[in-house]
């Protein structure tokens, strides 16, 4: 929890105007203000007053209507026209409490009289530091009750509805409204717009205010400009609004969501939060989304400033698209951006149809039954039985995110308990920092695997991985596990991993980047900027033992580099690069350095087959047992430029390791590599080929300075080059033959090599 300190401020003062008996009347007022201890004003003309404690607020395209006591026992009623871009200013007086509103004295003179409400603290913390990453929700319904303890909450509730463009001031209410049932259409406050036209709601919030639920339908356009929009934020630094479950739930279960629509109508588009401290939470009993779509609904959710706390234990997202059960699971578009700091939290949940009862039936139609339902923090809903819709997440400005889920991706698609996992297209720009975590947990018995902190979806028992497409750019920092495609609950059952094309174009990134093959889509990687820096990380971080900062298994795969860093990254084999087939490209200036092998083989880049080509760059002061820059088991490596230098294998093969396959060395610098046996370059079998380039200054502590050609199969041509100032402990200072075939010919130059057994040449 990040304790910053919160000036409490109230509004007070007094209001000087002609005298009118309603002050939405047509007449001309003069203006006055309402200071506040922030020296902030409001002018008063601009505001119609209600006190929620007094009644109902109900607010259409054409009128509205409300009350106030204005220091008389019975509420007086408010009602008028709603006219463009109008402002209402909604306070609540405590119990029993009739001397607030407007009073007019005799000379016409306007007093406006505020309750007035002590700071809401737990301890000595203020209450929107209590509620920022808080992931409990249960501790902050209880919290509220047992500290908030000079309110009394009302049953009335603000109703908004229609074609309208207003602001709403919203200065510490407590609306204890809060309607069970899939297709509920209320809340504490809730805006029903005509979702073809355009309008807005905009709530600004003042002190500290709480809600059941804020409910906000707009199934319209996803162009905002064709359609109504809810935008929350705050009027004065300090404020709060907690929105989580009032009413006892137990036994059933909402499927809406505490800011956004219900289970039966859906979407909610376009919410926009752009300043102040907000919680909202639900309960495991409610399943619902904390901010975005109702069940199976779009959640488009935009978060530019302020301090937000979205926690769940639901198949709907923290933040983005509602649940799914039988049918799929909610499409999101969440964008954070600005200075927002934003906290997610998803515990994911139970497949149960029913999970107040223990009745034995699921949402699941796999066999054996899948118990629970892997789901996002940010991004898509998840899914019981149904494929679940594709979600866009895009992360930038100056924001700080926070995602944690438990099995899903925490920032991503979601997942589904039977069929396909979510696609997902995830962009972090900026000066963003983000940190994703998936963690492995325990739901009726049956145990979850983490996923993915960012990528697609989790495919079922009868279902592939999600797909997902990543860009990372500009500043951003990002600290996850691993990012990729979804995994699957189903691979006993020939499921697949879901393809991953990512691009790194900038940030400093701290994770693992998986690829696999996924449905017949082909993975990518390309890396032209930034950094990929795995420092401090323990390798029981990520989901693959290889390759430590990519993992590509996916024979049709292409891994690009060129440009950027790969440093300090580690993995059983392929500390930076692990690849089972297909293409890597080192080119530019990419440069992967002090990456090693954990236990075996390839302190740099490792594949098993297909093909290493590197034209530029460089690979330098990486460790292994065996290939200390690139261990190739089969396949294809050609070196026609860049370097390899200060790598150093604690066996076999100081710069590269062929294990089978082919090595060709046409250009480029290879030195000051060191190994037991092969300095340079140790073939264990295929056939290594040099007709340019320099294999200059590298080390044999027993035999081969430069080469190690080993196996009665194996091939070493010299055509061209120049091998020279090597050294061994043992023999062959350039080259030592232990089989195989050497050939010798051409413009070849092999000088200044040295052993302290025989063979200073070959």
């Amino acid at each position: 929890m990040f304790n910053k300190s919160i000036v409490n401020k109230r509004i007070f003062a007094v209001l000087l105007a002609a005298v009118i008996t309603v002050l939405a009347a047509a007449a001309v007022i003069p203006a006055f203000t309402v200071e506040t201890k922030a020296a902030d004003t409001i002018n008063v003309d601009d505001y119609v007053f209600f006190d929620l404690r007094a009644g109902q607020i109900t607010i259409n395209g054409s009128t509205y209507s409300g009350y106030r006591y204005d220091g008389n026992p019975a509420p007086v009623e408010v009602t008028g026209s709603v006219t463009s871009e109008q402002k209402f200013y909604v306070y609540q007086s405590n119990e029993g409490d009739t001397d607030t509103g407007i009073f007019v004295d005799g000379a016409g003179n306007k007093t406006l009289k505020l309750p007035t409400h002590s700071d809401v603290k737990v301890g000595d913390t203020p209450w929107g530091d209590y509620i920022t990453n808080n992931s409990d929700v249960e501790d902050v319904i209880t919290k509220w009750r047992e500290n908030a303890t000079d309110r009394t909450a009302t049953s009335n509730r603000i109703a908004v509805s229609g074609v309208v463009e207003i602001t709403i001031v919203i200065d510490n209410l407590w609306s204890s409204h809060h309607v069970r049932g899939q297709g509920r259409t209320c809340g504490g406050i809730s805006y029903n717009p005509t979702t073809s036209s355009k309008g807005s709601l905009t709530i600004q919030t003042i002190g500290h205010n709480r809600f059941g639920n804020i409910f906000y339908l707009n199934a319209g356009s996803d162009d905002v400009t064709k359609t109504a929009s809810l935008i929350i934020e705050e009027k004065t630094a300090g404020s709060t609004l907690t929105v989580a479950n009032l009413a006892s739930n137990a036994g059933n279960n909402y499927w809406c969501a505490a800011i956004g629509s219900n289970d039966n109508s859906n979407d909610a588009k376009h919410i926009y939060i752009n300043s102040g401290t907000i919680f909202a939470g639900t309960t495991e009993k409610d399943d619902c989304t904390a901010i975005g779509g109702g069940g199976n609904g779009w959640g488009i959710v935009t978060i530019s400033g302020g301090r937000v706390t979205a926690t769940v234990a639901s198949s709907g997202a923290a933040i983005g698209g509602g649940i799914g059960k039988q049918s799929y699971g909610g499409p999101a578009r969440v964008t954070i951006n600005g200075t927002a700091e934003v906290y997610a939290y998803n515990a994911s949940c139970t497949s149960r149809k029913n999970p107040g009862t223990t009745t034995d039936t699921w949402w699941s139609n796999s066999n054996p039954k899948v118990k629970y339902i892997p789901a996002a923090a940010i991004g898509g809903g998840s899914s019981g039985q149904a494929v679940c819709e594709k979600c866009y997440v895009t992360i930038g400005g100056n924001a700080k995110v926070y995602a944690q889920t438990v099995g899903g991706a925490a920032i991503g698609g979601g997942s589904s308990a039977d069929t396909h996992g979510g696609d997902a297209e995830v962009t972090i720009q900026g000066d963003a920092n983000v940190t994703a975590v998936s963690l492995p947990g325990i739901i009726e018995g049956q145990s979850i695997p983490a996923g993915n902190a960012i990528g697609g979806g989790v495919g079922g028992a009868n279902g592939d991985g999600g797909d997902v497409k990543l860009v990372v750019s500009e500043n951003a920092k990002i600290k996850v596990g691993s990012i990729g495609g979804g995994g699957t609950i189903g691979a006993e059952n020939g499921r697949k991993i879901g393809s991953a094309t990512v691009t790194v174009n900038g940030g400093t990134t701290s994770g693992q980047f998986i690829m696999a093959a996924g449905s017949g889509s082909k993975c990518t990687f390309t890396m032209t900027g930034g950094i990929i820096d795995n420092t401090g990380r323990n390798a029981s971080e990520f989901l693959r033992a290889d390759g430590g900062a990519v993992y590509m298994d996916d024979p049709d795969g292409q891994a690009t580099m060129s440009g950027g860093e790969i440093v300090n990254c580690s993995a059983k084999s392929g500390g930076a690069v692990y690849m089972s087939g297909g293409i890597f490209t080192l080119s530019g200036t990419g440069n992967i350095h002090d990456c090693y092998a954990t236990e075996e083989n390839g302190g740099a880049v490792y594949m098993s087959g297909g093909e290493f080509t590197m034209t530029s760059g460089s690979i330098h002061s990486n460790a292994a047992e065996n290939g200390a820059a690139a261990y190739l088991a089969a396949g294809k490596m050609s070196i026609s430029g860049g370097e390899l230098y200060n790598n150093k294998a604690t066996d076999n093969g100081g710069a590269v390791y062929l294990g089978g396959g082919e090595l060709f060395v046409s250009d480029g610098n290879i030195h000051n590599n060191s190994a037991q046996n092969g300095g340079a370059a140790y073939l264990a079998a295929g056939e290594m080929t040099i007709s340019g380039g320099e294999l200059h200054d590298n080390k044999a502590t027993d035999n081969g300075g430069a080469v190690y050609l080993g196996g009665s199969g194996g091939k070493l041509t010299v055509s061209g080059g120049t091998i020279r100032q090597n050294s061994a402990d043992g023999e062959g200072g350039a080259a030592y033959v232990n089989g195989g075939n050497v050939e010798v010919y051409g413009t070849a130059k092999i000088t200044n090599n040295s052993a302290v057994g025989n063979g200073g040449g070959v």
